[in-house]
């Protein structure tokens, strides 16, 4: 799996997606509640076995359900090695001793500012390392455009 950013003005590849958000939005979401990403996918999956995956497409023309037989058998053993997950960078802390990740800002100790900062997030949490200590390190926030500070 990977991230496709698509090309501006193509409509067809952005309807996809959209279509496929638009259906959990209306079908999946309302008047759920979430603790957190590993909630969200526990309740998804439940949904998807139970609701979605039981309905006849279409486009492929049967259940979803009916597929995954198939498509479990023509899948590859995982690798020994687990992937790396998450994201890892490195900047100048700038002065006002954020980093930002997503669309979020976490604060880190301000005696490192201007100096080269190592970040790296992971679904659980975000660290921020220089020269090999530990500067900052904050539980993810799942939220967007939030400002999340040392204690």
């Amino acid at each position: 799996m990977r991230i496709l950013q698509c090309k501006l003005g193509d409509p067809e590849a952005k309807g996809l997606v959209e279509r496929a958000n638009g259906y959990l939005e209306t079908s999946f979401l309302p008047g759920r509640v979430f603790t957190g990403p590993q909630d969200f996918n526990a309740q998804l999956d439940g949904w998807l076995a139970h609701r979605a995956d039981t309905r006849h497409h279409r486009r492929i023309e049967c259940r979803p359900a009916d597929r995954i037989v198939v498509d479990r058998a023509a899948m590859v053993p995982l690798p020994p090695v687990a992937p790396a997950v998450g994201w890892r960078s490195a900047i100048r802390l700038a002065r006002d001793h954020y980093v930002r990740v997503a669309s979020n800002d976490y604060s880190v100790h301000p005696s490192v500012v201007g100096r080269l900062v190592e970040v790296v997030a992971d679904p659980q949490q975000v660290t921020v390392t220089c020269a090999g200590q530990v500067v900052a390190r904050h539980q993810r926030c799942w939220a967007g455009h939030q400002t999340v500070f040392l204690s």
